[in-house]
């Protein structure tokens, strides 16, 4: 009897001490829901470094026919992964004017066999060419003016790859990630809260250039992004936002064919509460495209998607300049 009571006890102390962490968390309480966050404006200053790491792949697949006859039928992919540091030189009220930028890392992997078999150039081979070289770049000039980091000339094709990187298609640089600033107001905001967007910023979110040759975001985009709760990236309170984007139209191509372009791209946004920069942007979705265009007496249609996915990660800190 004593050895069946022994057990007895034994076993009771064992599920008494099993069950202790879930009764303390019960008896715990509750963290408080949040239901609110708010948001301060900090501009960028002299010697605000930010070392930026874009990770992106697109998968395309596109057919040209012609009277009910398939001409061709093609698939290219590409996958990036470049990391660049950029420093404020130059500000005025809290805008940078003068930024110089160092190109750390430059991989990317391109497969497109028409490409190939037309002898064409790809795009990707000049941003390659930019690994390792550091510029500095005058945002106050229009064009922003590129040359190295003395102020000299550097070779124009240089130049010019580097303008279609960094600057947006309503002019603006955007080394340092997407710019919410003007979109979030200052103060309290409840989380739930919806901001539309401008086509524009979409276009930054989803990392177009002024090298994208398909027009003009506002002839085709439009979205919002909604507060969602809060998450904290090296160490800084962010607020989460989901952004939804929409692509639907015809916009405008540069000598290329008319296109319809269709699309319901996601994304997310961790926006710092303290200063409303963007530390983390990802983007993703698929997009669909269609059109003609005249060759001779031929109608030729293409009938095209693609897979896009992107993430940026933002690190700011402070610079310190070497003594001369």
């Amino acid at each position: 009897m004593k050895h069946l009571r022994t057990k007895f006890m034994s076993s009771l102390a064992v599920f008494a001490l099993a069950m202790a962490p879930a009764l303390a968390q019960e008896s715990a309480p509750a963290k408080e829901e949040v239901k609110s966050v708010t948001f301060k404006s900090k501009g960028l200053a002299v010697n605000d470094k930010v070392v930026v790491t874009g990770k992106s792949s697109m998968s395309q697949t596109m057919k040209v026919e012609s009277d009910g006859q398939v001409l061709m039928e093609n698939k290219s992919s590409t996958e990036s992964n470049i990391r660049s540091t950029c420093v404020v030189k130059a500000a005025k009220e809290g805008k940078p004017t003068k930024v110089s930028i160092v190109f750390n890392k430059i991989e990317i992997e391109e497969e497109d066999p028409m490409a190939e078999m037309q002898g064409v150039e790809s795009k990707s081979a000049k941003v390659q060419a930019l690994d390792g070289k550091s510029f500095l770049l005058n945002l106050s000039a229009a064009p922003i003016a590129v040359t190295d980091l003395k102020g000299e000339e550097v070779p124009e094709s240089e130049a010019k790859t580097v303008r279609e990187r960094l600057v947006s298609k309503s002019g603006k640089f955007i080394g340092f990630g997407p710019d919410v600033s003007k979109a979030i107001p200052d103060g309290a905001m409840k989380i739930g809260t919806k901001i539309e967007l401008t086509p524009y910023l979409i276009a930054d979110i989803l990392g177009m250039t002024d090298d994208d040759q398909i027009g003009d975001p506002k002839e085709f985009i439009s979205g919002s992004m909604t507060l969602t709760g809060t998450r904290k990236v090296l160490g800084h309170e962010c607020g989460v936002f989901e952004v939804k984007m929409k692509l639907d139209g015809s916009p405008e191509t540069e000598g290329g064919p008319e296109l319809q372009i269709k699309g319901s791209p996601t994304g997310e946004l961790l926006v710092g509460l303290e200063n409303k920069w963007v530390y983390r942007a990802d983007a993703k979705g698929d997009i669909n495209f269609t059109g003609e265009m005249e060759q001779g007496e031929m109608i030729i249609e293409l009938d095209g998607s693609a897979k896009i996915k992107s993430n940026t990660v933002s690190i700011f800190s402070k610079d310190k300049p070497k003594a001369e």
